[in-house]
């Protein structure tokens, strides 16, 4: 036994402690605090961006409105109703002095410069800027198939417009 590199001599292997899980190291902390204000401030943008956005969705639940006064059998008073529509929320992004005063061909380039599109310079848009001034008789004869195009571009104006710097 007094041999010391008998193997009389060997032991098991001792393990130590598992580590534990808290309290955690300080690196731990700053992390967490990091993420807690990453959190913080993206959850902020979100809600800033859904409360700037509130105007759009009142757009969007007229248009609506109008949409379902058209099927049902009111149609002129309805259309006669879109061009306020966008120019209302028109006046809730853009000064007043700026889209208060625009009107026919300046109107309908605003619309397309602010909605990245032409429809309303070169395409049927062009009505929209006659709907409150056309005739009965003429308002009643548009196709259904235009009436529904001009909702359509209406309502992507409303969901896709960016304010431009420089009007």
């Amino acid at each position: 036994m007094s041999d010391p590199a008998s193997l009389q001599n060997l032991h098991d292997i001792i393990m130590p402690q598992p580590v534990p899980w808290w309290p955690p190291a300080p690196g731990w902390y700053v992390i967490g605090g990091i993420t807690l204000l990453a959190l913080t401030w993206i959850l902020w943008q979100l809600y800033a961006r859904w409360r700037s956005n509130a105007y759009r969705r009142i757009s969007l639940k007229e248009l609506g409105r109008i949409r379902s006064k058209i099927q049902s059998a009111q149609p002129e008073s309805s259309l006669r109703e879109l061009p306020e529509i966008v120019k209302r929320t028109a006046l809730s992004v853009w000064p007043r002095e700026k889209v208060a005063s625009l009107t026919g061909s300046e109107w309908l380039l605003f619309l397309d410069r602010t909605g990245n599109t032409n429809v309303f310079t070169k395409g049927d848009g062009r009505l929209l800027a006659e709907l409150g001034y056309i005739k009965k008789e003429k308002l009643t004869s548009l196709s259904n198939e235009k009436v529904d195009y001009l909702l359509h571009i209406t309502e992507k104006w409303i969901r896709d417009h960016r304010a431009v710097k420089r009007l």
